[in-house]
């Protein structure tokens, strides 16, 4: 893959599999949190609901893996229980498996597709394109460009940069990554790919990679 196929491309598993051995499991889970919470409304009950909150609170090591294996299984019991909106029953290959193949980053961003294309269309052949690319979008803010590796410089890391690189972090804020950028510019930071990131309209979730960078995350 090249630099211009990574910028273009709308197929989030080819995009997946090129940073296989590049991106850290953590920003792997975090990647399957922010697809799971993409079709929270589609997932069939509070088991699936709730798995992405599990999933990132496995990230500091407080959520042991017989829980997530548990949460996994009841998942897909939850799902195979749940009758579609439109009155047909959600088969095994689809909606709450995005939680049950949770480990399995590729296969959990086909099932998000999936998941959605049913329960919009109540065809289990159906794929979602949109939300392929909106899982590429996703891609492009937790990983950042592989072709173009940015390093901190200290000195951008003030007492402004850093309260609010930690604050966006905490709360969610991610409208506040406008204000990021003028206080990196004020800071110094003058690479294009950190400023015009942290202005984009995004979007931006947990384990972007500015807001990564900036505080210290892989």
């Amino acid at each position: 893959m090249t630099e211009e196929e990574w910028l273009a491309c709308d197929l989030p598993g080819k995009m997946v599999y090129y940073s296989k051995s590049r991106i850290s499991d953590r920003k792997r889970t975090l990647l399957q949190v922010a697809c799971l919470r993409r079709i929270e409304a589609f997932l069939p009950g509070p088991i699936s609901k709730g798995a992405a909150t599990i999933l990132e609170q496995s990230l500091d090591g407080s959520v042991p893996e017989e829980k997530l294996a548990t949460m996994r299984a009841d998942a897909l019991e939850e799902a195979l229980a749940f009758p579609n909106p439109h009155g047909k029953q959600l088969p095994e290959a689809f909606a709450g498996t995005a939680v049950y193949y949770s480990d399995d980053t590729e296969l959990l961003m086909e099932r998000c597709a999936e998941t959605t294309a049913w329960a919009k269309a109540g065809m289990p052949d159906a794929i979602s394109a949109p939300e392929e690319i909106a899982q590429c979008l996703l891609i492009r803010d937790i990983f950042g460009n592989p072709f173009r590796p940015a390093a901190v410089d200290p000195s951008w890391l003030t007492s402004d940069v850093l309260a609010l690189a930690t604050g966006i972090y905490q709360d969610r804020a991610y409208d506040r990554m406008p204000i990021l950028a003028d206080a990196l510019q004020d800071a110094g930071c003058d690479i294009d790919d950190v400023l015009n990131h942290c202005r984009s309209e995004g979007p931006h979730v947990r384990g972007c990679w500015v807001v990564d960078l900036l505080t210290g995350r892989t």
